[in-house]
């Protein structure tokens, strides 16, 4: 079952000391044991996860060495030391012995990352306005009320609204084409004189709304 299934699937043998893969991960990922300083084998992806998904991996794994039944998680892991990281979903099943002690783990790993990747790149679609790369309306607004709620107190924000003058006339003599073009330009100018920390948007045609936070009325009149 191990060597047919298109997964990639481990058995830690907690007893033995040993772990057994799936022809998929010898293939694909060239996969070797990797073994600690005491010459234990390390449970599987250990050295290889993500270092900003390597707590929630260890937890993951600590609850399914205690006999617990815990959830599917995603994590971003390369199954060898010169491969990139990956999306990977895992789940995990800890085994029992007669005594109902945990003596065998299976893990499962499922390669999700063009899935993972295509929900991600339809979340920031979702999130900007496709013609100038800036923050949409509702966007814009949400970035704004979460800001304020939670800084609200410290410091000074500033707050600018500010659209083209006869734009109309641009897209009356020159086309719509062109007045897209202009558009990305004074949206690019944005980009490149505020800081990263400030939220910019397109809030509607040609109107943006940029959010200034810890920042006086002198220096945003300066901006």
């Amino acid at each position: 079952i191990m060597e047919s299934a298109q997964e990639s699937i481990f058995e830690w043998d907690l007893e033995g000391d040993t772990v057994y893969r799936s022809g998929k991960i010898t293939d694909k990922y060239h996969y070797q044991k990797i073994y600690d300083e005491d010459h234990k084998i390390i449970p599987p992806h250990t050295f290889f996860v993500h270092p900003d998904d390597r707590e929630l991996y260890l937890n993951h794994m600590r609850d399914v060495l205690a006999g617990k039944t815990v959830p599917e998680i995603d994590i971003r892991a390369r199954l060898n030391q010169s491969s990139e990281f990956n999306w990977y979903l895992l789940i995990s099943k800890a085994v029992l012995n007669e005594k109902n002690e945990v003596s065998k783990v299976i893990v499962l790993l499922r390669d999700v990352d063009k899935l993972k990747k295509e929900v991600e790149e339809l979340q920031l679609r979702a999130q900007v306005d496709l013609l100038t790369g800036l923050y949409n309306k509702v966007t814009t607004e949400n970035f704004i009320r979460k800001y304020l709620n939670n800084n609200a107190r410290v410091g000074k924000h500033a707050l600018i609204i500010c659209d083209l003058d006869n734009f109309k006339k641009i897209n009356d003599q020159y086309g719509h084409h062109q007045g897209d073009l202009v558009l990305k330009h004074v949206a690019n100018i944005l980009r490149k004189n505020l800081r990263a920390s400030d939220v910019i948007g397109r809030y509607g045609g040609e109107e943006f709304v940029i959010l200034l936070p810890f920042t006086s009325i002198e220096n945003a009149v300066l901006v």
